[in-house]
């Protein structure tokens, strides 16, 4: 994989789905967890921390009917919120 420059920040997302915005021709990602979210979070600011940037976007402006959220739900209450704090504090 690419090696991001100081200043390039990565990002991430939760889940996606704009099928209210483009119908069949939509792009979905499903099936994220909150423990796939924390692998994934983990690797991010591990790379992150490697290149020496500070920062990390995540996708997930709570936006519920693109299924980008990180609030607690029914499904998963309170996990991602949960992960984010466990792999945040690795890095503090």
């Amino acid at each position: 994989r690419r090696r991001h420059k100081r200043g390039y920040y990565r990002s991430m997302f939760v889940g996606y789905d704009d099928t209210p915005r483009r119908g069949y021709r939509a792009t979905i990602y499903t099936r994220c967890t909150p423990k796939w979210y924390g692998y994934y979070l983990d690797k991010n600011l591990q790379k992150s921390q490697e290149e020496e940037n500070d920062l990390l976007f995540l996708y997930a402006w709570n936006e519920w009917g693109e299924s980008g959220y990180l609030e607690p739900d029914n499904k998963f209450g309170y996990g991602f919120l949960e992960e984010t704090k466990k792999q945040r504090a690795k890095y503090v």
